[in-house]
């Protein structure tokens, strides 16, 4: 018996990107955020993947895309395919002599704004050839699959081939604007309007103010430590926020209250250990090691 051997598929790397991404999710109405496309392109690319592979991919349901059974056993496959490809970035990364390339760094959006790219200038001045990618959010990126090159976070990291820095520890004040402080001589914690960050840079911040102010009543509550911070420039009351934001805006105040000194949390720097001395990934690292500790330290004295 003559047995026909299959043509080999022409596989686009970025729609195995896409099928990754929705078998890591489960069924989804809307594509993971991770892939940065929106609902038509994602729909595009996985008929045209369906296609090359000659079999269906995902059933097509009110509740979004649910993963066919020969999918489900396609995970381990496109992940060894990714780890893979991954292995041939390292690699080439780790042929170069020059500090030159793009260099994605993974941080959340108000380290972003408010501490890396005020010092942009600075690192473009030293290495012109080095384009720089933010890659903003909370989701921790995988550094180990090449997500990004650096991360800047506030989890150390326990598992993985990475090697870190520590930049600083941040210390977490009670903050507000002088105009508003002007306004309110008693400074009693219920004198004063407060505004709550749900996502502030580290969960015991959060455990500390249930703890320590249980019946607190926020004026503005926001997801977002961009809008907090926002919220207390426009006169609207205190919140708890890093300290080293008064070196960016000299109007913000310390509130002194009888209360425990808020936690403190810890920086890193992280990256894959492959890419720490790669010329272009090495230059960002010494560059945020050296500019950013001064930057995170808080106000000065």
């Amino acid at each position: 018996m003559t047995v026909r051997r299959r043509e080999p598929v022409d596989f686009d790397w970025n729609d195995l990107k896409i099928l990754l991404a929705y078998l890591r999710a489960g069924s989804l109405k809307a594509p993971p955020p991770t892939l940065a496309v929106n609902a038509s392109t994602v729909s595009r690319r996985l008929v045209a993947l369906e296609q090359r592979l000659g079999a269906r991919l995902f059933e097509r349901t009110r509740h979004g895309l649910v993963a066919t059974e020969i999918t489900r056993g396609l995970l381990v496959p496109v992940e060894r395919a990714e780890a893979a490809a991954a292995e041939v970035v390292r690699s080439v990364s780790g042929g170069e002599t020059e500090a030159e390339g793009v260099v994605c760094v993974a941080l959340t959006e108000a380290l972003a704004t408010h501490v890396v790219v005020p010092e942009l200038p600075a690192l473009r001045s030293l290495h012109p050839r080095i384009a720089i990618n933010l890659l903003t959010g909370w989701r921790p990126v995988d550094l180990v699959r090449h997500e990004a090159d650096l991360a800047i976070r506030s989890l150390r990291p326990r598992a993985g081939d990475l090697t870190f820095r520590q930049l600083a520890t941040i210390r977490v004040l009670p903050l507000a604007s002088a105009r508003y402080l002007a306004r309110h001589a008693k400074r009693g914690v219920d004198d004063l309007d407060w505004i709550r960050n749900d996502v502030t840079d580290g969960s015991e911040t959060l455990q500390w103010i249930a703890r320590h102010l249980p019946d607190l009543r926020p004026v503005v509550t926001t997801n977002s430590l961009s809008s907090t911070i926002e919220a207390v420039l426009h006169n609207l009351g205190v919140a708890f926020l890093p300290a080293l934001l008064q070196r960016r805006f000299p109007q913000l105040r310390a509130v002194e209250l009888a209360l425990p000194e808020p936690p403190t949390y810890t920086i890193y720097l992280v990256t894959h250990r492959d890419l720490r001395h790669v010329p272009r990934v090495a230059a960002v690292w010494d560059f945020l090691v050296a500019h950013l500790g001064p930057a995170l330290a808080g106000p000065p004295s």
